[in-house]
């Protein structure tokens, strides 16, 4: 069976609510796969509000992008390192770019590390569902470059404009309105496993 990276497994959810009630941040691993669903969601809805898409075309898309995961997977595995896959994924998506912008002030050493730490969770992210947008069919969408930097400018708005004002109200405020934001624009197909509650970009939840 072809493997589903862990941002994509309704346990997440679950992990998220309990590491709340046992008053724990998440642990670097966690944290990455929850940036990883953060971004995967903010490009996905951009695509679907840049492309207006229609249902049909906003499914084919979730369809590609789960194909371009599945061609990463079976990449990795077959060399036994990630690194063959990441030259792959690069090469798809060269030309393209995407930073995630900073959450908090820069001024503490901390902050910073934490920052690239996020950047670093969200590369492979954004990678992937870009490479579903300008990857040549079955396996994308077929869009061209300069269409495409335009969603993934797009996302970044959103990651920037509507996910950190709400994150800073608490965690738990963030991701749900990043969830209902998702639903509007993804519908039952959006591949979502964000729990209501988790740490990850604050101390407080709500």
């Amino acid at each position: 069976m072809k493997r589903v990276p862990n941002f994509y497994r309704r346990n997440a959810a679950a992990g998220a609510v309990r590491r709340v009630l046992d008053k724990k941040r998440a642990d670097p691993e966690e944290a990455r796969e929850t940036v990883e669903q953060i971004v995967s969601l903010c490009v996905a809805m951009a695509a679907v509000s840049v492309m207006e898409w229609n249902e049909g075309q906003r499914d084919e898309y979730l369809r590609c992008a789960n194909c371009c995961i599945e061609d990463y997977n079976i990449r990795a595995a077959a060399h036994n390192d990630q690194r063959a896959a990441q030259r792959w994924l690069d090469s798809v998506v060269e030309g393209l770019r995407f930073v995630l912008p900073a959450d908090e002030s820069l001024k503490r050493k901390a902050a910073r590390e934490a920052l690239i730490q996020k950047r670093m969770s969200s590369d492979r992210a954004w990678k992937l569902w870009a490479a579903a947008l300008v990857a040549k069919k079955q396996n994308g969408m077929c869009i061209d470059r300069e269409t495409a930097q335009r969603v993934l400018d797009e996302a970044r708005d959103y990651y920037r404009d509507r996910f950190l004002p709400a994150v800073r109200l608490g965690d738990g405020y963030g991701m749900e309105t990043l969830r209902r934001d998702a639903e509007n624009v993804l519908g039952d197909a959006a591949p979502l496993a964000l729990g209501a509650e988790t740490t990850v970009y604050s101390n407080r939840v709500w």
